[in-house]
């Protein structure tokens, strides 16, 4: 009894409801329930796949990757963002450097058409010079975008300036802007070339105006000198960069002046560079990303053309420079998504150890519950079995008939139960020893447990020589045919007992079929096969009898008994 309490216990283990043990091996085997080779639920459950772990897998990639995007796609929304500010900020700076020299142009033209009217209307005769040079100094010192004034005459010498006492000799008539003017009738102010002053030697923007008589006659020309650092001065107020960059050129693509001076690009023609390629290619005022052809340094470039004026302003930051907080940025947070990830692969990592850990431990408990159940199995199937015939034990018999006479009360079907004893037994062990018995009651279980055919049947060693056969859903005629069967196998064996009457192994049967009803039990079955097991015996032995008459062998057995 105590190896079923345990053999409950490990199936409730095993996560099996508990259930009584099969009676016998035959059954366990014949059945397809718990014989050699049929799968066990446990090693249904160790070939199921684990979710749990690719699951996980995924779950750590899927959030992986769901960081990187999220970084990739705040990054790629902040460089835009970047790009996009800085092109307002370039926009800004061009805008305010466009603003600055229209005001400069305009200031000087408005003085130039002052002394323009002046010289035109009073002429400069030597009463006037005092007044027109005070005039012109006055004017200069007032007005910081200036760095002289001069009046030239037809021949191009210098007649009054803002500089103080004229060089005898000093003559202007080579220079580009006083030879336009000999030959152009307009009389709007004219930017000229930057070109060094012959008074200063200073490199000066010229702004001109000519000057004729009242039949339009050629009189000479009204110059004032911007000097180029003003501008300079201007464009070194902003906040660039180290490479950032300020241009003011003529719309002819003559450079004026740049941010950082180069001494050696002033006159240049820039008319391929960047910013007139830009502006070739989006109009009067733009903004786009450039290489320099002087210093070959990418940029963010935004221009403007002043409307009414030949000059282009151009202010641009580089690109490095630009990015340099975003790259900045950037590594900082790769650097802490790189961390977080390393994190999140390391506890992912230590999830996947804990579940092969927890799998390998199930498994291994699996293994022992199993190695267990199969213990308890072939214990308790060694306690259900007879060690020396092979067949169920008297405590399975008993175990055993409680049931199918339960069962058999329960559907009202016909129960047998054969008593056998093994004839005059005692005198075969005196005869031939107790290891000669013993083979012999091998011999003769082995006869009983072939003529018992059905899986249901169930053949027992009742104790010493005696021997019992259950057979369910079976009526006494049924019984005395598996009796008589039994009796004729043992015949068969023609095994020797020269101490027994017949000269052979014989048994004896007793048969006792019934419908059982809640006052029969197993004793009074018991007594009934054994009663008729009696009568076999009393009349003659080598038969079987039924509980109510006794049937003789076939007349085989007769003839051995002869």
């Amino acid at each position: 009894m105590g190896l079923h309490i345990l053999s409950s216990l490990l199936r409730r283990l095993a996560g099996k409801p508990a259930a009584p043990v099969a009676p016998a091996l035959r059954e366990q085997d014949g059945d397809g329930h718990g014989g050699p080779g049929a799968p066990s639920r446990i090693s249904r459950l160790e070939n199921k796949k684990r979710p749990v772990t690719f699951g996980a897998v995924v779950f750590i990639a899927l959030v992986a990757f769901a960081m990187i995007c999220l970084e990739g796609l705040s990054r790629y929304h902040t460089y835009y963002d970047q790009l996009e500010e800085s092109q307002v900020s370039t926009a800004n700076i061009a805008a305010a450097a466009a603003e600055h020299a229209e005001k400069t142009v305009e200031l000087v033209e408005s003085i130039l058409f002052g002394i323009v009217e002046r010289v035109e209307g009073d002429g400069v005769g030597p009463q006037q010079l005092p007044r027109l040079h005070r005039l012109l100094e006055a004017r200069v010192n007032n007005t910081p975008s200036l760095k002289a004034l001069f009046v030239f005459d037809a021949a191009g010498r210098w007649v009054v300036s803002s500089v103080g006492r004229v060089p005898d000799d000093a003559n202007n008539a080579d220079r580009e802007y006083f030879r336009y003017h000999q030959t152009h009738l307009d009389r709007g102010i004219r930017i000229g070339k930057p070109i060094r002053s012959r008074s200063s030697n200073v490199w000066v923007l010229p702004m001109t105006r000519r000057l004729q008589d009242a039949g339009g006659n050629f009189m000479g020309v009204v110059m004032a000198s911007v000097p180029i650092q003003y501008f300079q001065d201007y464009y070194n107020g902003f906040e660039l960069g180290h490479q950032g960059a300020m241009l003011l050129a003529l719309g002819d693509g003559t450079l004026i002046t740049r941010r950082p001076f180069v001494a050696s690009a002033i006159g240049s023609n820039i008319g391929k560079g960047p910013v007139f390629t830009l502006m070739r290619e989006f109009g009067p005022r733009g903004t786009g990303l450039r290489v320099a052809n002087l210093d070959h340094v990418e940029r963010q470039y935004s221009y403007r053309k002043l409307p009414g004026y030949p000059l282009v302003v151009s202010a641009a930051l580089a690109k490095d420079e630009i990015f340099a907080s975003w790259w900045a940025e950037t590594w900082r947070e790769c650097a802490v998504l790189a961390a977080l990830l390393a994190v999140l692969f390391f506890i992912g990592y230590r999830l996947f150890r804990q579940i092969l850990i927890r799998d390998g431990m199930e498994r291994e408990l699996r293994q022992i519950r199993a190695a267990l159940e199969d213990s308890v199995t072939k214990l308790d199937r060694l306690a259900r079995t007879d060690a020396l015939t092979g067949l169920s034990n008297r405590r399975c018999l008993g175990e055993r008939i409680d049931t199918e006479l339960a069962r058999a009360s329960r559907q009202q079907a016909s129960l047998a139960l054969i008593m056998i004893d093994i004839d005059f037994f005692k005198r075969y062990n005196d005869t031939y020893g107790h290891i000669a018995g013993d083979a012999c009651l091998k011999l003769v279980s082995t006869a009983i447990d072939a003529a018992t055919r059905r899986p249901g049947d169930l053949a027992a060693r009742y104790g010493g020589e005696e021997f019992s056969v259950l057979l369910p859903n079976t009526d006494a005629q049924g019984g005395l045919a598996v009796a008589r069967r039994i009796c004729a196998a043992v015949v068969a064996l023609q095994e020797p007992h020269r101490a027994s009457d017949f000269g052979i192994v014989t048994i004896s049967a007793g048969v006792h079929a019934c419908r059982p009803d809640a006052g029969i039990d197993a004793a009074a079955l018991f007594a009934s096969a054994d009663a008729a097991l009696y009568a076999a015996k009393t009349a003659g032995r080598n038969q079987a009898a039924a509980s109510s008459a006794t049937v003789p062998v076939q007349a085989g057995a007769a003839a051995v008994r002869e």
